[in-house]
């Protein structure tokens, strides 16, 4: 073979990049609708020569409008008919990067010609040919069926990837539990190095060369960077680091293996970013949460004063809660009534910045350092949870927290949102539950219900009560004259016997009107359905 072209074999010099995803010679060799005949082996095994792409380009020179990896379907159209014309044109299809070259019989050869037979041997292009019978339409329908396979499947992969990585490192030591599941999905030798200490998986091999290796690529690189290693595998590395104040010093994560899919690639940046996330918190809650899980296992639930009070100042170290050590509880359950899943529990942590979370029952609970935002409220709420948020208890006092965050549940419920303690103390209409309201307002309403213009007179009302009786400001409101919204209050006292000139008629009945108006009552509801 020349050393003027660049080998497609397995050997490849450390600075190529990666090789893409794609469909192996050696599939649609096998593909007996299609009959391609291998003429031309190349100096690789058909099974890793990878084709992304198939083209028909029939001129002297095609290079100009290929990218590489590509199956290039040919006639012989204007094909060179000398050998040194025909080693220049073979020789420029493979500097190109095509992967091999598909030769049509018929309609302007009979069969391949035997020079070029020759000149692809001797630059070692692999060379098929393609019968008669097969138009090249249904090479490239075929090859197009077998990418979107392997397009499906990869997706299903990194689907299954994701949901194994994440149940990982919400379980004990998590760095190695993530590198333990990334090696064993996808087949390939996994390290983790942080300073000196090397956790590995799925293979025995030295570590030393391969992390010399990735350091050269991540010294002149960033992200996630590619290389080669002396044996001809693929290796991707990345350095991880957590972003603000908390970096993660020279903790690099490393994955070897022969052909390093999309996929792979995939799952290894999910990996980094979840051991990121492991690692994030501060060394000093990291301690504390650590100090705290021997001292319940050793030693029990402290009883002694000394040890209460250790207890209090570990569980606030872990939440980082300052010297206040009071801690709010959280308690959410799904408004589908669904359980918690692993993702859930990982999303928790991360939204309310805490160690503490678990699942009861089908309840997710947490323990924070302050009352999460309303952006968090809103975010968790849109994943379909509704909670009840403690108030402020000392650390020792949590218990007590966690039954406040339950007792506000059934509250949550009814107002289809996350509630915190002491909101319900604000109004009157949160301290009643919502069926004792339904039957106070129907008795209130109800001759006002009855009237067939019950609707009009109702509106007309709530917008006049909400205006505090002020008849121009109620009548901009309702786009009508001053004289029709007076005629029409009037008539309302008429039906409901009530002096609206006085103040506790009116409170009871924007109370009323408020509950079913705005609060979802009986009226909302039947103007809903």
């Amino acid at each position: 073979m020349s050393p003027d072209f660049p080998s497609t074999g397995t050997a490849r010099p450390a600075g190529a990049p990666p090789r893409p995803t794609g469909v192996s010679l050696g599939t649609l060799l096998a593909a007996p609708e299609l009959g391609l005949t291998l003429l031309v082996p190349g100096d690789t095994d058909p099974a890793d020569i990878v084709i992304t792409h198939c083209a028909v380009v029939e001129l002297e020179e095609p290079g100009t409008y290929l990218s590489g990896y590509e199956l290039l379907l040919i006639t012989g159209l204007g094909l060179p008919q000398t050998e040194s014309t025909l080693d220049t044109y073979v020789g420029r299809l493979r500097e190109s990067g095509i992967s091999a070259l598909g030769f049509g019989v018929e309609p302007v050869y009979r069969e391949v010609p035997e020079p070029l037979i020759d000149a692809c041997h001797r630059i070692g292009l692999p060379l098929v040919r393609v019968d008669r019978a097969v138009p090249f339409v249904q090479v490239t329908a075929h090859f197009a069926a077998e990418l979107e396979r392997l397009r499906v499947r990869g997706l299903q992969t990194v689907s299954t990837l994701a949901r194994r990585l994440t149940a990982a490192v919400l379980r004990a030591q998590p760095e190695r539990r993530v590198i333990e599941v990334l090696a064993a999905e996808t087949g390939s030798r996994v390290l983790l190095r942080e300073g000196t200490d090397v956790l590995s998986a799925g293979g025995t091999d030295p570590d030393a060369p391969l992390f010399a290796q990735a350091d050269a690529l991540l010294d002149a690189g960033e992200g996630m960077v590619f290389g080669v290693t002396e044996d001809g595998r693929e290796l991707v590395a990345r350095r991880i680091t957590e972003e603000g104040q908390r970096a993660v010093r020279d903790t690099v994560l490393v994955l070897v293996k022969d052909h390093v899919l999309s996929e792979d690639r995939t799952g290894f940046s999910l990996a980094a970013d979840l051991i990121r996330v492991a690692k994030g918190l501060p060394r000093s809650q990291t301690i504390a949460l650590d100090q705290l899980m021997m001292l319940l296992l050793v030693d029990g639930v402290p009883i002694d004063p000394a040890g209460v009070e250790r207890w209090a100042r570990l569980v606030a170290t872990a939440l980082n809660a300052g010297s206040s050590r009071r801690v709010h509880t959280v308690v959410a359950v799904a408004k589908n009534g669904e359980p918690a899943r692993p993702a859930d529990l990982l999303w928790w942590r991360l939204a309310l910045d805490t160690p503490f979370v678990d699942e009861r029952a089908g309840s997710l609970r947490a323990l924070v350092a302050e009352v999460p935002g309303t952006e968090v409220l809103r975010a968790l709420e849109r994943r379909g949870w509704i909670a009840g948020i403690s108030a402020g208890y000392p650390v020792q006092e949590v218990a007590t927290a966690v039954r406040e965050a339950e007792l506000l549940l059934p509250r949550a419920r009814e107002a289809e949102r996350s509630i915190v303690a002491g909101e319900e103390l604000r109004s009157l209409g949160a301290l009643i539950p919502a069926e004792l309201s339904d039957r106070f307002a129907h008795a209130v309403l109800e001759p006002l219900l009855e009237a067939p213009d019950s609707a009009e007179l109702i509106g007309t009302l709530y917008t006049w009560l909400l205006n505090n009786g002020g008849w121009d400001r109620a009548a901009r409101a309702l786009h009508l004259h001053r004289n029709a919204v007076r005629r029409q209050i009037q008539r309302v006292e008429s039906l409901l016997g009530r002096d609206l000139e006085d103040a506790h008629a009116r409170a009871d009945l924007l109370f009323a009107l408020r509950h079913h108006v705005d609060d979802g009552g009986a009226l909302a509801r039947a103007r809903r359905g």
